[in-house]
């Protein structure tokens, strides 16, 4: 493993020439990539808090309590998005250069802190939804499905955290080739 690591970090990091207008087209584009990100996300988390409101209110025991805790963290994972992935304008006397590093690094931050600030806080919810799922299965089949269902959300939550750690690497490797650069 740690001969791989040391091909990757050996690997070339592409140059990247800093050229006012292909700056100012990839910052932009980048402005727009995040607020697309946080308009999907603040979708998604109005949706998800919906419907397990709806659950909430309909069920009881611990479906009921792992639903509205759901709620919960869907809405603190949307917060967390929003907080730390929100799109600035840069200022008129900050050079674009530096409200990009800005940006990058903010992304950057974010994305490493997937796991702590978008993910964790759905699981007590999600647990105790699928765990009380399964206690109201009377039959093996119906309970080994809720369990599969649980063994999916793990492995969905997993992927995410996987690619969101990509990202950031893919982000710290656009940053650190524009520092390069600017030397």
């Amino acid at each position: 493993m740690s001969d791989l690591k040391a091909r990757w970090q050996a690997m070339p990091i592409e140059q990247i020439v800093v050229e006012p207008a292909a700056l100012e087209q990839r910052t932009s584009a980048f402005s727009r990539l995040i607020s697309r990100r946080n308009l999907q996300e603040l979708v998604a988390g109005l949706i998800g808090a919906i419907a397990f409101s709806g659950v909430a209110m309909k069920e009881s025991g611990l479906v009921s309590l792992g639903a509205w805790l759901s709620v919960v963290g869907v809405l603190v994972a949307v917060g967390f998005v929003f907080a730390g992935g929100r799109v600035d304008q840069p200022s008129p006397a900050e050079p674009l250069v530096i409200f990009h590093q800005r940006m990058l690094r903010r992304q950057i931050t974010l994305l490493r802190r997937v796991w702590l600030g978008y993910l964790l806080p759905m699981v007590p919810g999600l647990g105790c939804f699928i765990v009380g799922l399964s206690l109201q299965m009377h039959d093996a089949t119906s309970r080994s499905v809720v369990i599969g269902v649980g063994v999916l959300v793990m492995a969905v939550f997993a992927t995410v955290g996987w690619l969101n750690r990509r990202e950031a690497n893919r982000l710290e490797a656009e940053l650190v080739a524009l520092e390069t650069s600017l030397r």
